[in-house]
């Protein structure tokens, strides 16, 4: 297709996750053409909610808002989306080997106040082991990991072998597989299917001990891609799976399981945008210009 034709976009933005969508919304405020597609059959990707039959609505995905999350503050405060503070009243329950702990404290990642009932030596452990990946942490440069040797070395570890090396007891095995599995360092994951230096980097830029889930949003955080992608109205194609980007001199052209879209940039906003069932799917060129 020739750029000059009409029914080439200025840009493509492939999946209408958060990302996704505010590319094509800052792209569309701009002036651009754009055309926003997406493998499923709604939008919102993590970022989804649903309305209850009582009226009541529940987060399935993405949910809290942190002090430091300045961006999506911003986000929720253009769009004139009220937050309230998560309940944190009552005691800390802790389920641990067949027991229970009740507490009035906070440690995940950080501590504060009582500790749970688990003993000295385990308390020691997992808090000792703690401080040593805190300060491997804190070492890391600023900004998204280089390919330096010392990173490369990181990246072919995995964290379950650094637990492995740095807990003694069975609690402080436990406490560092339930960081990286529900909790922090960018997650959920298995401990022997993350690299160290992926969990030292998640801790390095979002902590806990910054309150990620000091708030929560009136009426859901699913609420916000909608409000999003009312602005693009029929820009946005749904049930569109990419198959394949192919990229020449003149721009791109975006192969979906239905349709041929062309644009002179894509962006892709997914994190995979193959789908395993399409085993086939000759080889391309990915094309990721923003």
């Amino acid at each position: 297709m020739s750029l000059s034709d009409p029914n080439v976009h200025d840009c493509i933005v492939i999946g209408a996750g958060l990302s996704g969508l505010i590319a094509a919304r800052e792209l569309h405020r701009a002036g651009h053409s754009v055309l926003l597609i997406e493998a499923r059959d709604r939008i919102g990707g993590r970022m989804h909610g649903e309305r209850l039959a009582s009226g009541q609505w529940i987060d399935r995905g993405g949910q809290w808002v942190g002090l430091t999350h300045h961006r999506f503050r911003a986000l929720l405060d253009e769009y004139g989306v009220r937050r309230f503070a998560s309940p944190t009243h009552g005691r800390t329950v802790l389920m641990f080997n067949g027991d229970r702990y009740e507490f009035n404290g906070f440690f995940q990642g950080f501590y504060e106040g009582e500790k749970p009932g688990v003993s000295e030596t385990e308390w020691r452990d997992a808090t000792e082991a703690w401080e040593r990946f805190q300060t491997l942490s804190s070492a890391m440069p600023a900004g998204h990991p280089g390919a330096s040797e010392q990173n490369k070395r990181l990246d072919s570890d995995t964290f379950a072998r650094w637990i492995e090396d740095n807990t003694r007891t069975e609690f402080g095995r436990w406490y560092f597989s339930y960081m990286v599995r529900a909790v922090g360092f960018l997650g959920p994951a298995e401990p022997n299917q993350v690299s160290l230096l992926h969990v030292l980097w998640g801790q390095n830029c979002a902590p806990q001990s910054e309150y990620p889930e000091a708030e929560l949003i009136h009426g859901g955080a699913g609420q916000i891609p909608e409000k999003i992608a009312a602005e693009l109205g029929d820009r946005v194609r749904l049930n569109e799976p990419v198959l394949c980007i192919h990229q020449n001199q003149t721009g791109v052209e975006v192969e979906t399981a239905h349709n041929r879209f062309a644009a002179k940039f894509a962006i892709v906003a997914s994190r995979s945008i193959f789908p395993a069932k399409f085993a086939t799917v000759r080889r391309c060129h990915h094309c990721g210009n923003n």
